[in-house]
């Protein structure tokens, strides 16, 4: 087993790395560039977009109800050994009101780690702790790109980008 920042990993994990041969000179032109491309995607797929958003914000809802019903029994004395075991679960469980949505929506693009590779290049990276296969696992965000990329679409360069390539690292290779 790897350990990684955010969870740990086991044979089936992996790393997709989208590398973007960019207009932008740096990386903080770069991640303005990648914002303007997010909205790009965020309004092109709205309605599987805000379909996301109302599904996480309702699991986000139920979630806290039933944190708040455990965090009773427990007070009041009548939590099982289940219910107990469950307050690790909701440990990190936040009220959805004081969550934005400029949170959910980052939680339903997923984790994101951008970085320099050379002048001119930028590598944006996922993790999956479960790689299940390319069509589940690759993020929709990924897969527009290259499908642009392939469509020789102008609205890459509208986008400040040139050219993406994919890298798919299994952490069991």
């Amino acid at each position: 087993m790897k350990i990684k920042t955010d969870f740990v990993t086991n044979s089936s994990s992996a790393s997709f790395i989208l590398y973007v041969d960019s207009t932008a000179d740096s990386l903080e032109g770069f991640n303005k560039l990648w914002e303007k491309y997010l909205k790009y995607y965020k309004d092109e797929y709205f309605w599987l977009f805000n379909k996301n958003f109302e599904e996480h914000k309702k699991l986000l809802e139920k979630n806290y109800k039933e944190k708040l019903e455990h965090q009773k029994k427990i007070k009041d004395g009548t939590a099982t050994d289940k219910d107990i075991l469950w307050k690790f679960f909701y440990k990190n469980c936040k009220n959805p009101k004081k969550i934005s949505k400029k949170e959910i929506e980052k939680t339903i693009l997923g984790n994101m780690v951008i970085t320099e590779i050379s002048k001119n290049v930028y590598g944006v990276t996922h993790d999956t702790s479960m790689f299940n296969g390319i069509l589940c696992d690759v993020p929709w965000w990924m897969l527009q790109l290259i499908a642009l990329q392939n469509m020789k679409s102008s609205k890459l360069i509208e986008l400040g980008i040139h050219s993406v390539t994919l890298s798919i690292k299994r952490d069991c290779e």
